[in-house]
């Protein structure tokens, strides 16, 4: 059956109720259907309504385009997005559209440059690809870009137009400090390369190889303009700082090692004319080698410095001190030659070793806490270089051009490891045992440990010396070990730790009492308990290590005068403890008294400790006696009294026998006549035993009469 026909009345007015309710698209449907039947019926009012759809129709379509071109942009497909938007654009003409479409142009014509930036870096034209990304920073100014063309750039060996990019960038990859550092290498700038490549972390072995080139490229460059310089103060600055940028660089083959040490050599020389002393001190640090005119300078740069500063020193400058200044005076070309006891150099370089001690025991007196560590470590690295000096002096050759330096020069020379096996080979040539151990642990495996304690850096000591003990066993390993668990103890003491400052120090002091500094400054920081009597956790632990190493020194044949500073801080020690604990009701007199006596056996000469067991006995006896009278045990406290070195505890006896006796007074009837005869005559039994003739006697024995008489009266 064939659909009917609707009249051109019922499509007009469905048009107009549609377009009534704003449904402009179905509407314009109605009105074209409308218009193909009825044309002659299209009135004004019609006609602007077919109007009005229309362009709302073009405005929803414009929409649909606008969120299409969205979708697709988001998709990445920046061409047939732009083609939305410009058709939406042609029926808005919306500027802020307008402004977009500009946006997403400029971005393409990018997009197609970076295309062909692309293409022109894979076929290797870098020229052509730094050119375009230089068109792309102008039109964006983009870090990325800039690094590119720069990267570009150095690809193409335009080594000058690199760098003047990278001066603009912050670099903060590895790949662009590589980059950078590899276009200063080409431009003849080899410091500043190094200094770049500071920055990479890297261990690969090109890498490494790359910066061994670099660096003796660098050295050979400076030992020619040094051989062209006369006085260039800025060309021996720069080769003031070659050993910081090659600190990385293992091998550098004996040319470079002795460029590098004529580098060295002329800028010390440099800062000693111009007095900068501060500035010879910073390249301590940096040293890996060391001629005997380095090791001058040093001496008397810490010389002076030391007695400008005074008692402001810090303490590393007094250990500089020690270590340069004995090195340089037992050194053959620099002080005796290997001394014997004779001749004019012996003479003035004995006079040189009293002026630096001077100057040491002077600092000491300013720092009475740790005075005794450094002028005994003086004196312990004064004896074990002179029988280094000797053992090199004995030998036929010394190709090695071994010298006897301390501790510290001789790690920072690369010579610990040949003194140690010379040490290791002659220990006939040492006192005893002990010194042989300690001189050689200070040269062994150990020597860097013990360095990185007495610099005070515990943490890093003690790591390094854990991981030597798991990996290594000798005797030289176990005596480094215990100095640097003693060192990092007593940094655990002061902090207030002090069960693990117990734990590091009491095992070791077997193995550390023959070392007059160890020991002295393990008594400086005890010492400072005294400040702190009122910690007794502390004193507590002050006095444990004390005692332990008390034990060690009384079972072997130490020095006297070592023994008895000891005994004279445990005795100061033990008192203030005693007292302390007394007096918080934390120890019984009986326990104090123990204490004291334990005290006043270490140090008979010490009068406060006398004194005051003295007066804690006689307060001991009193407490005794008091008790026993108390109980009625007369005869007992007779024989405490009678037993007792002190005239004042029989004093005291009499006392309470006579405010006894006084209290018999009181008994008035004749049945406790009979006690008190008998509490009398006790009395008086143990009176007499302590003394026939002391006045309280002679009253009882008289009350006894009186008793008497009234019983024959009676």
């Amino acid at each position: 059956m064939a659909k009917k026909k609707k009249s051109p009345e019922a499509i007009l007015k469905r048009a107009e109720t549609l377009y009534g309710k704003k449904s402009y698209q179905a509407a314009l449907k109605e009105y074209q259907k409308y218009k193909r039947v009825a044309p002659e019926g299209l009135t004004d009012t019609v006609s602007s309504h077919i109007e009005q759809c229309e362009r709302e129709t073009a405005l929803l379509r414009a929409k649909e385009l606008v969120k299409k071109g969205r979708k697709l942009l988001g998709r990445g497909k920046l061409e047939q997005a732009l083609e939305c938007f410009e058709k939406a654009h042609a029926v808005t003409g919306d500027r802020q559209l307008a402004d977009m479409i500009s946006e997403l142009r400029v971005k393409s014509a990018g997009m197609d440059k970076a295309a062909s930036a692309d293409r022109a870096e894979a076929d290797g034209d870098y020229l052509k690809a730094a050119e375009i990304l230089a068109q792309l920073y102008e039109a964006k100014s983009d870090k990325g870009l800039l690094c590119r063309q720069a990267h570009c750039l150095v690809l193409a060996e335009q080594w000058d137009q690199a760098l003047e990019l990278y001066v603009q960038v912050e670099c903060s990859s590895p790949a662009e400090w590589y980059n950078y550092g590899f276009a200063q290498a080409k431009s003849g700038h080899y410091g500043d390369c190094l200094n770049s490549w500071q920055n990479i972390r890297s261990k690969h072995p090109d890498f490494i190889v790359q910066k061994k080139n670099v660096s003796e490229l660098y050295i050979q460059k400076l030992a020619n303009d040094l051989n062209q310089a006369q006085r260039n103060n800025a060309l021996f600055e720069e080769a003031g700082t070659v050993l910081e940028q090659l600190e990385s660089v293992a091998d550098l083959g004996d040319d470079g090692q002795n460029l590098l040490a004529r580098c060295r050599s002329l800028r010390l020389g440099q800062l000693w004319q111009e007095d900068r002393l501060w500035d010879i001190r910073k390249m301590l640090p940096e040293a890996d080698t060391m001629n005997s005119a380095e090791l001058a300078i040093h001496a008397k740069t810490a010389y002076q410095l030391l007695d400008q500063e005074g008692a402001k020193a810090p303490l590393s400058l007094v250990y500089d001190f020690i270590d340069y200044w004995l090195s340089a005076l037992l050194h053959p070309e620099t002080g005796w030659k290997y001394p014997d006891g004779s001749g004019e150099t012996d003479r003035t370089c004995q006079a040189l070793l009293d002026m630096g001690y001077t100057l040491i025991r002077k600092f000491s007196e300013q720092h009475p806490e740790i005075g005794s560590t450094l002028t005994e470590q003086w004196k312990e690295n004064l004896v074990q270089l002179k029988t280094i000096a000797s053992l090199i002096s004995a030998q036929t050759e010394n190709e090695t051009g071994l010298a006897p330096y301390s501790p510290a020069p001789a790690l920072k020379a690369g010579l610990g490891e040949q003194l140690f096996v010379l040490l290791e080979k002659h220990e006939e040539a040492f006192p005893d045992k002990a010194a042989f151990l300690a001189t050689g642990a200070a040269y062994s495996l150990a020597g860097k440990a013990m360095i990185m304690a007495r610099d005070r850096d515990y943490e890093g000591s003690l790591q390094e010396i854990t991981f030597l003990e798991k990996v290594n066993q000798d005797p030289f390993l176990d005596r480094g070990a215990a100095q640097v668990k003693l060192e990092c103890g007593l940094n655990e003491l002061e902090k207030g730790q002090y069960r693990e400052a117990e734990r590091l120090i009491n095992p070791v002091l077997s193995r550390l009492v023959d070392s007059g500094s160890l020991t002295g400054k393990l008594l400086a920081v005890l010492e400072q308990s005294i400040e702190y009597r009122y910690n007794l956790e502390r004193l507590a632990s002050s006095v444990n290590i004390l005692s332990t190493l008390q034990k060690f020194l009384s079972s072997q044949s130490i020095t006297h005068h070592r023994s008895e500073a000891v005994n004279a801080l445990l005795c100061v020690l033990l008192t203030e403890q005693a007292f302390i604990l007394s007096k918080n009701k934390k120890a019984n007199i009986r326990i104090t008294v123990k204490s004291l006596e334990k005290a006043a056996a270490l140090n008979p000469g010490n009068e406060h400790t006398r004194v005051a067991l003295r007066e804690v006995r006689i307060a001991h006896d009193a407490s005794e006696i008091d008790t026993a009278i108390g109980q009625m045990k007369i005869a007992k406290a007779a024989r405490i009294a009678i037993a007792s070195d002190y005239p004042e505890v029989r004093d005291i006896f009499f006392s309470f026998c006579k405010e006894c006796y006084e209290g018999f007074d009181k008994m008035a009837n004749l049945e406790n006549q009979k006690y008190k005869r008998l509490f009398l005559q006790d009395f008086l039994t143990s009176c007499r035993n302590v003394d026939p003739l002391h006045p309280v006697t002679m009253e009882l024995e008289d009350a006894l009469d009186e008793l008497d008489e009234l019983d024959e009266l009676n």
